[in-house]
């Protein structure tokens, strides 16, 4: 194994996202595909993506104190920048909930005036914090580093993987 953590989690990644080849069925025969196939995006571009989500929902914090919820609408929000296609976002939610379980769907929520949305989670709440650390590393990990750390303790294991990472 890996020194670190963050090796072990960037090598999981990895092995889930890029290495994982997915079934699909192509004109009624069961072919594996990589997702980077399906979606004919850059591999940078998938990290990138994953790295805002993971970045995005750790930021958050629900009114009961509670981590903040990976939701329908979050994915949607940032996926669509990063793969510019709705088709293509529901291939890589379909990829990741029956092939890799990367993101796996939890269930819904209903708000109140608003239509139910689906829910989704990391397989771990540590895959979260090293693809949160990632997001960090590309954005000024210094000044965001000293500002997390400093608004809350939830940050504290993304750091050291940041630390690692760094």
């Amino acid at each position: 194994l890996p020194d670190t953590r963050a090796e072990v989690y960037e090598r999981c990644v990895e092995l889930l996202l890029i290495r994982w080849q997915g079934e699909r069925s192509v004109e009624g025969k069961i072919r594996k595909q990589s997702i980077l196939d399906a979606l004919d995006v850059p591999q940078t571009v998938l990290y990138q993506a994953l790295w805002e989500v993971a970045y995005k929902a750790h930021s958050e914090t629900r009114k009961d104190g509670q981590a903040a919820l990976v939701t329908e609408d979050l994915l949607d929000g940032v996926l669509k920048v990063f793969l510019k296609e709705r088709d293509k976002v529901e291939t890589f939610l379909e990829y990741c909930q029956s092939s890799n379980g990367l993101l796996m769907l939890q269930g819904t929520i209903s708000t109140p005036g608003k239509p139910p949305r689906k829910v989704y989670a990391f397989p771990h709440l540590t895959f979260e914090e090293y693809l949160a650390a990632r997001y960090l590393s590309d954005h000024d990990p210094e000044e965001y580093a000293y500002e997390l750390v400093g608004k809350s303790d939830r940050w504290r294991e993304a750091i050291k993987l940041l630390g690692e990472h760094l």
